[in-house]
């Protein structure tokens, strides 16, 4: 037998049941939305990524070629071939379709900058008064790179040792030693983003340094002012004057490279709406092969 009420009680129940529903329901669907999407994302920056991989590989390949000569062009180097009497640049396609996306990705020729950590002071110097940095600032940057990568305790007269890093409120010591990355360099005494990136009255150093080989120019690489920083003016200029008129310098002079063994590959994958980056740093030994000096993985970018 039903008792009184008992029907309404459960029409109570059943309507509170539905609004609960009501309210789980949407908050479920967002959830696994969301989540759909998160996976498919990493999905797609998955396959990004190696479609940026792959793009490495293609820009060895071209470095493992005999080439002769390594000189400037609109997207990077250009590697050059013997041919007769002369050189040909070797066929290179650094834009293509894979796998449903793209990759993209430049060779930097890191013999055309200049080796922070071989330089000599007056090279520094003139590097730092081409990017724009001036005066007592210039004096103090360049001392203190010269403490930060040097084996010993003792200061420059306007550098910095382990005692001025300690008294910083993030506190660590000099290196004391080459610099692995030339990102290294913000921790030196004076050297700021904007002295190193580049922005209001400096145009950054970040471009024109390295910190791989032995200090020596690849005269058909380096830009204008790495060449005026190394050389000075004159000779700078007379070198991109022979540049501009013959396309490339054929034997060294001036104790610089006419071709390279070290360079940065940076490559971009893109598959859907996804965008990754990646760079590495090839070393060529003999005529064949490479060494992996670095690879960074800078991720998925906009």
């Amino acid at each position: 037998m039903r008792r009184p009420g008992e029907s309404g009680f459960a029409m109570i129940i059943v309507l509170w049941v539905a609004a609960l529903l009501l309210a789980i329901v949407p908050v479920f669907v967002y959830s696994m939305r969301t989540e759909s999407a998160a996976a498919l994302n990493t999905a797609d920056s998955t396959v990004a990524r190696g479609l940026a991989a792959a793009g490495v590989e293609m820009a060895v390949h071209e470095i493992k070629g005999a080439f002769a000569i390594v000189a400037s062009g609109d997207g990077g180097v250009v590697f050059m071939e013997r041919s007769g009497s002369g050189f040909k640049p070797l066929p290179s396609d650094r834009r293509f379709e894979l796998g449903g996306g793209s990759v993209s990705y430049t060779v930097e020729d890191e013999r055309g900058r200049i080796n922070i950590n071989t330089a000599e002071r007056p090279v520094i110097d003139a590097l730092l008064r081409l990017s724009g940095v001036e005066g007592a600032q210039r004096d103090v940057i360049t001392d203190s790179i010269l403490d930060w990568r040097d084996g010993n305790h003792e200061f420059h007269l306007n550098g910095a040792e382990d005692d001025y890093y300690a008294s910083l409120p993030s506190p660590y010591g000099a290196k004391d030693g080459p610099a692995d990355f030339k990102e290294e360099l913000l921790l030196v005494k004076g050297v700021t983003s904007a002295v190193f990136n580049g922005s209001g009255s400096y145009s950054g150093i970040k471009n024109y340094i390295t910190v791989h080989g032995d200090g020596r120019l690849n005269i058909n690489t380096a830009s204008q002012r790495a060449l005026e920083a190394f050389y000075g003016k004159n000779i700078a200029g007379e070198i991109l004057l022979k540049r501009q008129s013959e396309g490339y310098i054929p034997i060294p002079q001036n104790n610089g490279l006419v071709s390279s063994d070290i360079f940065t590959i940076e490559s971009i994958g893109e598959y859907r709406s996804m965008r990754y980056r990646v760079e590495a740093v090839v070393l060529k030994k003999g005529t064949s092969g490479v060494h992996y000096v670095s690879w960074r993985d800078w991720g998925v970018s906009p």
